[in-house]
Formats: structure tokens, C-alpha cells, sequence
């Protein structure tokens, strides 16, 4: 009885979109006898109605300015809370976690990529203190930042400030796998020439 009382919704609802699609047809086929151009926009005006559903994604712009008008106009502990979370998005969206994946418990062989190697387009060093406590990293000269959102007059601080910050303390947070505390000491948008960096082990 369900199997029936279902072919016969299936059956009713292939009739209707059969109704519908001869409906429509007859409707172009008549307009067209009376002006060809009336058919052509009554199928323009229904695509443009489909259209019309289709979410728009933001611009690179539109995020740039979003982004600095956060930098401008908010208090430190907001700006902190919402870069922070940015330099997190930024390294897990990228899907850097699984890259520097490969050399969690082979911390020397991701030194040796920077050092020895020579691989980073950014970083020049990367070489642990005496008591092994912190990493030293020494930037590259640069001529521009290497995040793209920092491409624009008067870039927002915060996006050194905070959100590369964490992106880094996430990424060696989980190379040393411990939580690991990043000072920025130089940087291209405070005006240096190189970024350079210390990860203080916690």
C-alpha cells in the first residue's frame, strides 16, 4: 500500500514538472511568435531569477578593509582576541598543520631545512639558545610582508602584532610539541628589514 500511495506522489510529481516545463515552453513559443527578442528575455529574466539565490563571496578588498578598520577602531584586548584567532584560521585553513606534521619528534631535520638546507623563502636561521629554552629566528631581508591582507597603505599593526604571532606559536607550539611563547623583534611593517622571531619555550 506505502509502495503504491509512493509511485503515485513519484508519478504526480513527474506530471507536474512535465505540466510546468510544457507550460513554459508553450509561453517562450507563443511570445516568440510575437516578437522573437520577448522568449529570449522571458529565459534572461528566469536565469536571472536562479542568480539571484547564488550567495557572493567577500573580495580580497573588502576583507582588507574590514581588517583595518577593526585595527582602527577597536581596543587592544578586542583587536588581540579577534587578530589571534585570524593568525589560528591562517595556519589551520592552509592546512599547515599537517605540514609541519612531518617533523614533530624530528625537530633537527626542520632546522636543518632552514640552516643547513636553505628551503624558507623568509627565514635566513633557526638555532636553539645554549640552555635550549628558546629558538632564534632570523628573518630573510624582505621587501614586503608575507601576508597579503599587509598589502595596503597603512597596514594594520595587529596583523603582526597578533596574528602572526599565533600563527607562529601554533606552528612551533606544535613542532616542540609544547606550548611555546612568541616575541616578534623585528618585522617589515614596524619598519626593519627582516622579521626576526623568539620562541620562549613554556
Amino acid at each position: 500500500m506505502e509502495g503504491r500511495d509512493l509511485s503515485q506522489k513519484i508519478l504526480s510529481g513527474e506530471a507536474m514538472e512535465r505540466r510546468t516545463f510544457v507550460k513554459a515552453g508553450c509561453m517562450c513559443g507563443a511570445l516568440s511568435l510575437i516578437d522573437p527578442t520577448l522568449a529570449a528575455s522571458a529565459v534572461t529574466n528566469q536565469q536571472s531569477d536562479d542568480k539571484k539565490n547564488v550567495p557572493q563571496d567577500m573580495n580580497h578588498k573588502q576583507v582588507k578593509n574590514i581588517i583595518k578598520y577593526i585595527d582602527s577602531s577597536q581596543d587592544e584586548q578586542v583587536k588581540e582576541n579577534i587578530f589571534s584567532q585570524l593568525g589560528y584560521e591562517c595556519f589551520y585553513s592552509r592546512k599547515l598543520d599537517g605540514w609541519i606534521g612531518q617533523y614533530v619528534g624530528n625537530v633537527q631535520a626542520f632546522l636543518d631545512r632552514i640552516n643547513v638546507e636553505k628551503k624558507s623563502k623568509y627565514w635566513e636561521s633557526l638555532e636553539f639558545n645554549e640552555d635550549k629554552t628558546a629558538l632564534k629566528l632570523t628573518g630573510r631581508k624582505v621587501e614586503g610582508c608575507a601576508c597579503s591582507f599587509a598589502d595596503t597603505p597603512q597596514p594594520p599593526m595587529s596583523l603582526c602584532n597578533y596574528c602572526c604571532k599565533n600563527f607562529q606559536q601554533q606552528l612551533f607550539g606544535m613542532l616542540l610539541g609544547q606550548k611555546v611563547n612568541v616575541e616578534i623583534t623585528k618585522s617589515y611593517l614596524h619598519g626593519d628589514e627582516s622579521c626576526d622571531t623568539l620562541i620562549y619555550i613554556v
